[in-house]
């Protein structure tokens, strides 16, 4: 008389949907749902300057980016460039700086007597915020005295941020 109740008892619990042994009956499975990627967005800013005069010259230019940032920035730039060492002067040089509210968080000079091309990588995953400037320093000359060519440099930022 039992053992028809049991197997009663038994059938209503696997019909039900219960766990037994790990194994799920007549349960639906879901699946984790993979994180998505943030979606980033960019900005880029181009810019380059030949001197042209016998006598050192500076030359200063900046660029702001009004860009919400939640949490990451990366800054990437290729800078080329070349200042000779005049007769009676030093190498001229030009100096990229990013500044996030007029506080630098990178910062690089470059001078070189031959063509260079140098590349930087910024990275900053704890930041917030929306006022960033991108300032370009420089000072050359053109060395028609000297025999040389005209300093000069050209540089290509681009920033991805989320």
């Amino acid at each position: 008389m039992f053992r028809p109740t049991i197997a009663l008892i038994l059938a209503a619990v696997l019909m039900s949907g219960c766990l037994i042994d790990g194994i799920t009956f007549g349960g639906d499975s879901t699946e984790p749902t993979p994180e998505e990627a943030p979606t980033y967005q960019n900005e880029s800013f181009a810019d380059h300057y030949v001197f042209d005069n016998v006598m050192a010259m500076g030359h200063y230019v900046s660029h702001e980016y009004n860009i919400s940032v939640n949490q990451t920035i990366e800054l990437y730039w290729n800078a080329t460039y070349r200042f000779e060492e005049p007769l009676f002067d030093e190498a001229g040089y030009v100096n990229i700086t990013l500044e996030k509210d007029g506080e630098s968080l990178v910062s690089e000079q470059y001078t070189a007597t031959s063509t260079t091309i140098t590349a930087l990588h910024y990275n900053n995953s704890n930041i917030t915020g929306g006022n960033f400037t991108l300032i370009i320093q420089s000072v050359g000359s053109d060395h028609v005295l000297s025999g040389g060519m005209q300093d000069y440099y050209e540089i290509d930022t681009i920033i991805y941020y989320w």
